[in-house]
């Protein structure tokens, strides 16, 4: 779906008249899933770190990109109160990890044919990169990011019942006590096992099809 590319001209096509609505609205909907990863990743800071509400937002935006709340969840995930857990919380962050950069083509790709599903992205120390912009390869990586933003929301979950098991959580407002915490964390693994194996079944996704081979 993501291959090494060639510079390309101006593009001049009409994107809202020339490209098909469904390829659109595709690509619009990485966009918000992507969005919905974020985001969870943010609420995971929250429980990790035990933040209190009111620093919580102001905290983590001052954190520089996704690798770094990645890296900072995994830290907590190893060295905190749910390193017990940490096989499964470290096997979703790395699901989001992986799907960055195919997220990343895609906001940053020029289309310069309507008839060719492929972008042309402009990345990192002028590196260029080909997407395949087709419906079925954007629907396949949004299922992913489906799968990682709901398995976020377990890791989240993982975060907050240890802290409250454990009598470290300062931001608690649920009425949870320890032993009703502790049991919610028994479930948890369980049904994050259940989503992680989910995505990972899924078929891999599209490669480039013949008819979109050619690069000149």
């Amino acid at each position: 779906m993501k291959r090494p590319g060639i510079p390309k001209p101006t593009s001049s096509i009409d994107i809202r008249r020339d490209v098909p609505v469904a390829q659109l609205a595709a690509i619009g909907a990485v966009h918000l899933e992507w969005n919905r990863v974020e985001r969870g990743l943010d609420w995971a800071l929250l429980r990790a770190l035990d933040l209190p509400w009111s620093d919580w937002t102001d905290v983590v935006s001052r954190i520089s990109g996704v690798a770094a709340k990645i890296e900072i969840l995994k830290n907590a995930a190893n060295t905190g109160a749910a390193h017990s857990q940490r096989g499964i919380i470290t096997e979703t962050l790395g699901g989001a990890a992986s799907l960055k950069p195919y997220r990343d083509a895609i906001a940053h790709a020029v289309l310069f044919d309507a008839s060719v599903p492929i972008g042309i992205a402009w990345q990192y120390q002028a590196r260029i990169t080909e997407i395949l912009l087709t419906p079925a390869a954007l629907n396949a990586l949004c299922d992913r990011l489906t799968l990682v933003h709901q398995e976020l929301g377990m890791v989240v979950q993982i975060f907050y019942y240890v802290h409250v098991t454990n009598g470290m959580c300062r931001t608690d407002s649920s009425g949870l006590d320890q032993e009703q915490a502790a049991s919610l964390l028994a479930e948890i693994p369980v049904k994050l096992s259940a989503l992680q194996a989910k995505r990972r079944a899924l078929p891999p996704l599209p490669d480039f099809p013949p008819e979109v081979l050619p690069r000149d």
